[in-house]
């Protein structure tokens, strides 16, 4: 199997539950990414398969998180919130909340620092103020920038690097960094391919969760009139650059909102099954080339 591919898992709130199929099957087949990249809810599991965690404890890890939010009541914010503990800013969530929690797991692993893990990691945010397409990169000594309007970060926590990816646009507060206010990535890059080939990777793949618009479900709450904005504008960044990848993998996902906590095991499920479907295509995307082969002998 080729050791030169990078994957890109792409945001999308609870539909990323899907892309830990994707991770089982590439176990199943002895494969290891050369690197990964992920945004928003997709940082979240690329940042676990750069520690090296199976999918079994990938998903254990995501469940469980998902379980702590409904608890603590995180996606639920108070009027007395509203009015009285503004030290945040661009949100009605403070993002506090959800970085305590993306520091819990990867402290139970043992990652503090972004540069921490083993394989090559890049995740992305925006920073509100300028536009720039902030890049997270674990490995800055493998790592070639070729992308405009982009700055390229590797001494931060990865705690901080994914929550500030993850950080949903109305929804969250921004994450302060420096001088930025950093949000989701997916406001401009929601498939970061382009920062695998700055890695070095030869073929890239990405994982998406395009379902079709549901356009007779009911918009009365705001959150799902927030997530329905927030995803036409994802898909917009998104087609620009899966066009780029060499093999898409799109899991057609579709849930009112994707905050619905409620169909976790569902979408799970739904990423096994298209991986079923396209179980020969993908060996033979993975399978090494006559020359690829004829290298490997002499190394």
């Amino acid at each position: 199997m080729r050791r030169d591919v990078g994957i890109a898992f792409a945001g999308g709130g609870i539909k990323a539950l899907s892309q830990i199929a994707m991770v089982e099957w590439m176990e199943n087949q002895g494969i290891t990414p050369l690197c990964v990249s992920g945004t928003s809810a997709g940082a979240m599991i690329s940042a676990l398969v750069s520690m090296r965690l199976n999918a079994d404890e990938i998903f254990n890890e995501i469940k469980e998180a998902v379980i702590e939010i409904e608890q603590r009541k995180i996606l639920k914010v108070s009027g007395r919130e509203l009015l009285f503990n503004r030290s945040f800013k661009h949100g009605l969530i403070d993002n506090r909340k959800l970085e305590d929690l993306v520091i819990k797991i990867c402290e139970k692993h043992g990652f503090k620092h972004i540069q921490d893990v083993k394989i090559p990691l890049a995740i992305t945010a925006v920073d509100l103020y300028t536009g720039n397409l902030i890049v997270f990169v674990s490995h800055p000594d493998l790592y070639h920038n070729t992308h405009r309007r982009t700055q390229v970060i590797s001494d931060i926590s990865l705690a901080k690097a994914i929550s500030a990816s993850m950080s949903f646009p109305v929804v969250f507060g921004s994450v302060e960094y420096e001088n930025m206010a950093l949000i989701d990535g997916g406001v401009r890059m929601n498939a970061p391919i382009p920062m695998l080939r700055d890695y070095g990777a030869k073929k890239t793949l990405a994982i998406t969760m395009r379902g079709e618009i549901a356009s007779d479900e009911p918009l009365n709450r705001s959150v799902e009139v927030i997530s329905r904005v927030y995803d036409l504008l994802a898909r917009e960044a998104e087609y620009r650059h899966t066009s780029q990848a060499d093999y898409l993998l799109n899991v057609p996902v579709v849930v009112d909102n994707i905050f619905d906590l409620d169909a976790a095991e569902r979408i799970y499920q739904q990423g096994k099954s298209v991986i079923t479907d396209q179980e020969q295509l993908l060996k033979t995307f993975f399978k090494k080339g006559l020359w690829d082969q004829m290298k490997g002998w002499f190394e």
